[in-house]
């Protein structure tokens, strides 16, 4: 899920962070 990077959040918001 985490294929971005960001891990801001959760990994739902890291999809949309892309």
């Amino acid at each position: 899920m985490a294929k971005i990077g960001y891990a801001r959040v959760s990994t739902q918001n890291q999809s949309l962070d892309g």
